[in-house]
């Protein structure tokens, strides 16, 4: 009797959950969740918590924006070393800067989307631009603020180094963007322009 109970016991151990059990489970999860919830239950779960497919698409968006919190850096910097680099697609909370994208660009080579709604342009750094958009080949399509394109040669760089890129969504856009988006992106498929940044929807 005693013998049954342990093993009944050891079969309703959570850390002898099937991986493929937990898998299914995990991608349910918010991102939230995944860095700070489960994976801290025990070393299978955080195994588990390391599987390319739970991170190729990446929302930090709706979830990580209290600047007193979250330190958009860090977030950046865990959530790379989480993918094991396999980030396909990637939303930047609010506070975010040009150089978490840089980060991201550097380890992810296969970025395909990203967004990042950069308020200012005191928040934008040239050399940082041109390293991520250099590394970004597989970029198609990006969400970003109007301040991203504050001078022409970044389209010109995009043009050059993201031979796939064909969709452009733009926040807080001016008259002078416009401008420049169609003089230099002739080929572009989709152009969305959103009148004000802090727009959530995607």
């Amino acid at each position: 009797m005693e013998k049954r109970r342990r093993v009944e016991k050891k079969k309703r151990c959570w850390e002898d959950l099937d991986s493929d059990v937990l898998l299914i489970i995990y991608q349910k999860l918010s991102i939230k969740d995944l860095l700070f919830g489960a994976p801290l239950c025990c070393s299978s779960w955080y195994t588990i918590s390391k599987e390319p497919s739970l991170w190729r698409e990446v929302d930090l968006l709706h979830e990580f924006n209290d600047v007193n919190e979250f330190n958009s850096r860090q977030l950046a910097e865990l959530v790379v070393a989480r993918s094991q680099g396999c980030i396909t697609s990637i939303k930047f909370p609010l506070t975010a800067s040009i150089d978490d994208l840089l980060l991201v660009a550097l380890r992810c080579p296969g970025i395909k989307y990203f967004n990042l709604r950069l308020p200012s342009k005191k928040l934008l750094k040239k050399k940082s631009i041109y390293l991520a958009i250099t590394k970004l080949i597989e970029l198609e399509s990006m969400d970003v603020g109007d301040c991203f394109f504050s001078d022409e040669w970044v389209l010109q760089l995009i043009n050059q180094c993201c031979p796939k890129f064909s969709k452009l969504k733009v926040y807080g856009i001016s008259w002078n963007t416009v401008y420049l988006i169609v003089t230099h992106m002739p080929k572009i498929n989709g152009l969305d322009l959103v009148q004000n940044w802090m727009l959530n929807e995607t």
